[in-house]
C-alpha cells in the first residue's frame, strides 16, 4: 500500500525523475535491492566487454543487464528495478555466470543447447535468450575469467612453470593449468590474505602432483617447487608487530658482550621469519639451468642447506646458502638449549676442522650468532638463574 509519503514524492521529485521511480511496493522492494546488488557487479563485465571489444549481456537483452533508459535509478549505473523482469535477468545471469565458469556445461551447451537448458527451471523465452547467446563472445568470457583465475599463481611460481614447460609442451602446461583452474575452488571464507596463502599452497601442491605424473624423468622439478612453495610461506606469512616480552630480548641488552652468567641463560631460537631447508641439488646451480638451460643437462644431485628468511618490516625473503656447519648451529637453535650447551656441542666437533683450539671456536660461533641476531634470524630467550 503506498504510504502518503509515497504519493507525495512524485509531485517533489517532478520530472526529469521518470515514473518507474516512485517508491516500489514493500512486495518488490526485495526485487529493487537484489537489482542494486547485480548492479554493483556490472563494472567487472563492462571491465571485460572492454577488453574483448565484445558484449556478452547485449546479445540476450540489447542492453548490458537488460537495462534501459527508462529502468534507471536516479544517479544509478542501470540496473532493472522490480518484478518479473528482475526474476527473469536473474535467471539469465545464473546461468550465463556457470557457461563462463563450468567448461563442462559450456561444452554440452554448444553441442545441443536444449538439452543442455532442459533441466532448468527456464521460460521458453529465456531459453531462447540464451540460444541467442554469441559463442565468440561467450569464449572470450570464460578465456578473461581464466586468465584472471591464473594470473597471481603464475606470478608467484614463475621458476616452477618454467621448468615444466622444459619438459611439458607450451600446450600441455596451458592445459593443466585450465585443469587446475576448472577444478579448484576458494573456501567461502577465504578473504585477502587468508585466499592467498590458501591459493598459493593449493596450487604448488598441484604443480608438484603435476610434475610427479607428467615429468618424471625430471625429479629437480620437485626441488624447485618446494623451494619457491616455502618462500612464498614465508612472504606470506603473518607477524603481528608486538613488543619484546619480559624475560626476552628486552633483558638481553648486555647479549655477547661480557655477562658471565650470559651463555648459561640465554636460549637462541631459530626467528618466526626464517627457516633452514635441506635440498637434495644446488639451488643456485638448478636455478640458472632452469632459467638459461646452457648445455650439459641440468646439475646433479649436491644437497645444499638454505637459508629463508624476511627481516623484519621486508617485503621480500632474503637467500643464504649455508655450510653443514651453520645448519647444524641453526638446528641446536630450538629454544630448548642454554648457550652453553650449544658452544659444548659445538666446540669440540668443528675445532678439528677448522684447525682452532676449542676455545678460539667458541668465539667463532659467538660471532656467528651475534651477526644472525643482529639481523634478526635468530632471538634470545632469557631466563633467570
Amino acid at each position: 500500500m503506498w504510504s502518503a509519503k509515497a504519493q507525495l514524492l512524485p509531485a517533489v521529485t517532478a520530472p526529469p525523475w521518470p515514473p518507474v521511480l516512485a517508491p516500489a511496493p514493500p512486495a518488490l522492494r526485495k526485487s529493487f535491492a537484489f537489482a542494486l546488488h547485480m548492479d554493483r557487479r556490472v563494472s567487472f563485465w563492462t571491465r571485460i566487454s572492454n577488453r574483448t571489444g565484445r558484449t556478452l549481456f547485449g546479445a540476450v537483452t540489447g542492453w548490458p543487464f537488460g537495462v534501459t533508459p527508462d529502468s534507471r535509478p536516479p544517479g544509478g549505473k542501470g540496473c532493472l528495478a522490480f518484478g518479473e523482469q528482475a526474476m527473469s535477468m536473474i535467471a539469465l545471469q545464473t546461468v550465463i555466470a556457470r557457461l563462463c565458469v563450468d567448461a563442462p556445461f559450456r561444452g554440452a551447451f554448444e553441442e545441443d543447447p536444449e538439452r543442455a537448458l532442459q533441466p532448468l527451471d527456464l521460460t521458453p523465452a529465456e531459453a531462447q535468450k540464451l540460444r541467442a547467446l554469441d559463442r565468440e563472445a561467450l569464449h572470450a568470457y570464460a578465456d578473461a575469467l581464466m586468465a584472471k583465475r591464473l594470473s597471481l599463481p603464475k606470478k608467484w611460481f614463475p621458476i616452477s612453470l618454467r621448468g615444466l614447460e622444459i619438459h611439458l609442451s607450451a600446450a600441455v602446461l596451458l592445459d593443466r593449468l585450465h585443469h587446475y583452474g576448472l577444478t579448484t575452488r576458494r573456501g567461502p571464507r577465504e578473504i585477502g590474505g587468508d585466499w592467498v596463502r590458501a591459493e598459493s599452497e593449493r596450487f604448488g601442491q598441484y604443480l608438484a602432483q603435476t610434475a610427479e605424473r607428467w615429468a618424471p624423468e625430471a625429479p629437480y622439478l620437485g626441488t624447485v617447487i618446494e623451494f619457491e612453495r616455502r618462500k612464498l610461506a614465508l612472504l606470506n606469512d603473518p607477524v603481528p608487530e608486538q613488543g619484546p616480552s619480559p624475560g626476552s630480548e628486552a633483558g638481553c641488552v648486555g647479549a655477547f658482550i661480557g655477562d658471565p652468567t650470559f651463555p648459561a641463560r640465554v636460549r637462541p631460537r631459530l626467528g618466526p621469519q626464517a627457516v633452514v631447508c635441506a635440498f637434495p641439488y644446488n639451488l643456485a646451480k638448478l636455478m640458472a639451468w632452469v632459467e638459461g638451460r646452457p648445455d650439459p643437462g641440468p646439475p646433479q644431485e649436491e644437497p645444499t642447506g638454505v637459508l629463508l628468511f624476511r627481516p623484519p618490516g621486508a617485503l621480500s625473503v632474503h637467500i643464504r646458502t649455508i655450510n653443514p656447519a651453520l645448519r647444524d648451529l641453526l638446528a641446536l637453535c630450538d629454544g630448548t638449549r642454554a648457550l652453553a650447551q650449544i658452544l659444548a656441542v659445538t666446540a669440540p666437533r668443528y675445532a678439528p676442522a677448522w684447525g682452532l683450539t676449542e676455545e678460539e671456536t667458541v668465539g667463532e660461533c659467538l660471532t656467528i650468532l651475534r651477526r644472525l641476531h643482529a639481523e634478526g634470524i635468530i632471538t634470545l630467550g632469557f631466563t633467570n638463574i
